[in-house]
């Protein structure tokens, strides 16, 4: 019975052991630090690290709504645009597709065709 008494002590004594260098360790580990400061318009993403929400941009330690043109929308991914449906982009702005007279916008809304009947000419259309 006296050894296993000394062997449960020592199991003991190794465990104490182990959980006072693990709780030293973590100060180096980054677990024990105060957390960065999360900028408004963000949010905690693991850990004590951030990311901006959607509509925002990381600018150094801080968010930036990010700019938007009219007739535009945020794609899915919360950082880029994209032109409204009969709009193409020019730069960093949308500008409305001309349709000329016996044309309509195509299925994806990025460019035209003539109705049937007629070719396209240039921007135009014409009979064929």
């Amino acid at each position: 019975m006296h050894g296993r008494d000394s062997k449960t002590v020592r199991d003991w004594a190794v465990l104490r052991l182990l959980l006072a260098l693990g709780v030293g360790l973590l100060p180096t580990l980054g677990w024990a630090e105060d957390p960065a400061p999360v900028p408004d318009h963000a949010y905690i993403d693991f850990g004590d690290h951030w990311k901006c929400d959607r509509g925002f941009k990381r600018v150094a330690d801080r968010c930036e709504e990010f700019p938007v043109p009219e007739h535009a929308f945020l794609e899915n991914s919360g950082n880029r645009w994209q032109c409204e449906r009969g709009y193409k982009r020019v730069e960093e702005r949308c500008e409305e597709i001309p349709v000329p007279e016996h044309a309509f916008l195509n299925h994806s809304g990025n460019d035209w065709k003539c109705d049937r009947g007629f070719k396209r000419e240039g921007n135009r259309c014409s009979p064929e």
